[in-house]
């Protein structure tokens, strides 16, 4: 299976226009930025990916600590002080991506490493906040490294780094993947009837 991202973060399979588990999740209603002010929205989502290409190139190896400014340097400090916590040297997945072939999705997991002979899938997110939806995420991520390497997820966590400390936090509902999947019906419909 052949995963493309394009700069629209538009993902293709073999060449092929193939939903993402975010798409899908927006067009069920699972993840809705309605009334969200766009400024608050925008720097959400840079502080985000910010972080996210932090730790990134710091489980590579690659990270220039120089080139942070105060505030990435301590959620690189946070997510740190995790992997020191629970003893995460090595990972099976950086920044994976990862499709379904049973279901036709892809997206793009954050973290899989072994723990306590555990077999961990995590998202990392920033902040504190309750994150309902990042359960039926994970989930829909399971499934697709299932598929695609053979190798069942034994837990699925969300890593809430603040500018402090990590909050981790295992997912623990049996009807995430069954949600996801009712949001990918809902997909599928407004695809058919050209509501996307």
């Amino acid at each position: 299976m052949n995963i493309t991202i394009d700069h629209n973060h538009k993902y293709a399979v073999n060449g092929n226009s193939t939903p993402g588990v975010n798409e899908i999740m927006q067009a069920g209603g699972l993840i809705d930025f309605t009334g969200i002010n766009e400024i608050v929205l925008e720097n959400a989502c840079a502080t985000g990916k910010a972080v996210h290409s932090i730790c990134e190139l710091w489980d590579k190896g690659q990270l220039d600590e120089s080139s942070l400014d105060d505030r990435g340097r301590l959620y690189l400090e946070s997510w740190k002080k995790f992997r020191a916590d629970y003893g995460i040297n090595s990972f099976l997945g950086i920044e994976a991506m990862v499709g379904s072939t049973i279901f036709g999705y892809v997206g793009t997991l954050d973290r899989v490493f072994k723990y306590k002979s555990k077999i961990i899938m995590a998202d990392i997110k920033t902040g504190t906040g309750k994150k309902e939806t990042v359960g039926i995420q994970t989930a829909a991520y399971a499934q697709a490294w299932k598929e695609m390497w053979q190798q069942k997820i034994d837990e699925r966590w969300v890593i809430n780094l603040d500018e402090e400390k990590p909050h981790p936090e295992r997912l623990k509902d049996k009807t995430d993947f069954g949600v996801f999947l009712a949001a990918r019906t809902i997909w599928i419909w407004k695809k058919n009837h050209n509501k996307l």
